[in-house]
């Protein structure tokens, strides 16, 4: 059943690498306020890592 591979037309194979593409590629219009949260989220998460660091740098220090 499942080790038999069906016979596939050129049509098959356009829709699947067409269904594929629109699944996974980014839309093109997306909405301004998530590009503003995305934008957020990677300055919080590149900012927050650096202080985590440094945080935790300085209490070992003064221990």
């Amino acid at each position: 059943r499942f080790g038999m591979p069906t016979p596939t037309t050129a049509a098959d194979e356009d829709a699947k690498k067409k269904a594929r593409l629109a699944r996974f590629k980014p839309g093109s219009k997306t909405d301004p306020a998530e590009e503003d949260k995305r934008k957020a989220r990677l300055a919080r998460f590149s900012n927050s890592s650096s202080t985590t660091l440094s945080q935790v740098n300085t209490e070992a220090n003064i221990e």
